[in-house]
């Protein structure tokens, strides 16, 4: 599958792991990702990691980037912003999915801010890496066939960019309408970049996306959870589990025991400081 042209539709960084999403016209490409995404995460009083699959409201929080800093809103709260200088607060040793990170408290502040909003029986904490700290992305995408490049990230589940198709959405949805559900949002996947022009699903198979300045490596196939459920603008859960159930019957993997697929994991192979905009086109790199 070469030469095939394919549009950016969306560019989109996540501040705050499992937070709404700011939504980009361009970006700067990083080996580390979209800049700022993913930059922090709220750790529970054990020092666990907090998303959605926890408690959804995290859906309905708000991420601003600033000229002060990261400014968090819910409706109904007065927001906070937290300044983008490294703070002098206590080291947080935590991790996402086994991958140990050490991380920085931002402070008594935001950890009151949030647990008052999200409504948490105990201290929630938003902690960002600590600045001497590099974590690798994770085994599998490290592994994946044509890697080249050992990326490090913040707190993205694997690698630095997700990449989505519409096509596959659209796919999905009709297999929704057909089955008397209701279709959804692509935000249910919170990808970083959203392409047009790829057949249904064809992203599982193809190895990189560029142009005559940057190149995106895809590394492996995005496995999904229970937050495909959630409404993310109302942070409700679907009670019939869709659309992780449907997706799992039409593109899930050999082994019945594993979640369903959607999207791509990818690293930037060559581009570093290139922008990237909103309606450019890449190719299909076989």
């Amino acid at each position: 599958m070469t030469n095939i042209s394919v549009t950016i539709t969306g560019l989109y960084s996540y501040p705050v792991k499992s937070c709404k999403p700011v939504a980009l016209t361009s970006t700067v490409l990083t080996p580390q990702g979209i800049p700022y995404d993913r930059h922090w995460m709220i750790v529970n009083d054990e020092n666990v990691f907090v998303t959605q699959r926890q408690n959804s409201k995290l859906a309905l929080i708000e991420s601003a980037l600033t000229e002060q800093g990261l400014q968090l809103s819910l409706p109904g709260a007065e927001p906070i912003t937290i300044a983008y200088a490294m703070p002098q607060g206590e080291i947080i040793n935590t991790e996402v999915w086994g991958a140990p990170c050490v991380a920085i408290d931002e402070g008594a502040a935001v950890s009151q801010w949030l647990t008052q909003q999200l409504h948490s029986d105990k201290p929630l904490r938003l902690v960002r890496m600590a600045g001497d700290f590099i974590r690798l992305q994770n085994e599998p995408a490290l592994q994946a066939a044509g890697n080249t490049n050992q990326h490090h990230v913040h707190f993205a589940d694997a690698a630095p960019y997700l990449i989505a198709n519409e096509a596959s959405l659209e796919a999905l949805n009709k297999a929704l309408i057909l089955a008397g559900e209701q279709p959804v949002p692509m935000n249910r996947f919170r990808p970083n970049i959203i392409i047009k022009g790829l057949p249904a699903f064809a992203e599982h198979n193809i190895s990189s996306l560029g142009n005559q300045h940057c190149e995106l490596n895809f590394k492996m196939a995005c496995e999904r959870c229970i937050i495909t459920t959630i409404d993310q603008q109302t942070g409700q859960r679907d009670p019939a589990m869709q659309p992780f159930k449907l997706l799992k019957t039409l593109n899930g993997s050999a082994d019945e025991k594993s979640s369903p697929m959607f999207g791509c994991y990818a690293g930037l192979e060559k581009g570093e400081s290139v922008e990237l905009m909103v309606a450019d086109e890449l190719v299909v790199v076989a």
